[in-house]
Formats: C-alpha cells, sequence, structure tokens
C-alpha cells in the first residue's frame, strides 16, 4: 500500500507566521525541516496569520475542527 506524505496546516498568528524572519527560519518551515527527517516528503504549509486569533482561525478553516 502506498501513502501520501503529510500535508500538515500550521494555523496561528505572527509567530506562526514567522513576521520578521525569513521564509526559511519560520516555524512552519523549522517544522517541515524537523518532520522530513523522519517522514520523507512531509510538507508544512504556513497559513499563520500577523493579528489572528483562535476565534479567527477556526473561522477560516470550516468544517476542519468540530467540537
Amino acid at each position: 500500500m502506498t501513502t501520501s506524505p503529510p500535508l500538515i496546516p500550521a494555523f496561528g498568528d505572527s509567530l506562526v507566521a514567522g513576521y520578521g524572519l525569513a521564509t526559511a527560519d519560520g516555524f512552519a518551515a523549522q517544522l517541515e525541516h524537523r518532520l522530513s527527517a523522519a517522514c520523507q516528503g512531509a510538507r508544512v504549509i504556513n497559513a499563520g496569520v500577523g493579528g489572528d486569533a483562535t476565534a479567527d482561525a477556526l473561522r477560516g478553516c470550516p468544517g476542519c475542527c468540530r467540537d
């Protein structure tokens, strides 16, 4: 059985977005780098937005988080 490598969205505020950092130094890039050591092809999408709160993230991802 063949499985696809994981694709992980990283939601959050400016800390996740990497505000003020080079792309390679941000949280998503660092997480992807570490995950790829254990799971080749793992990808992390940087979905961080400066100023976002939990409610904003949930509105941006309808259906992904349920009660």
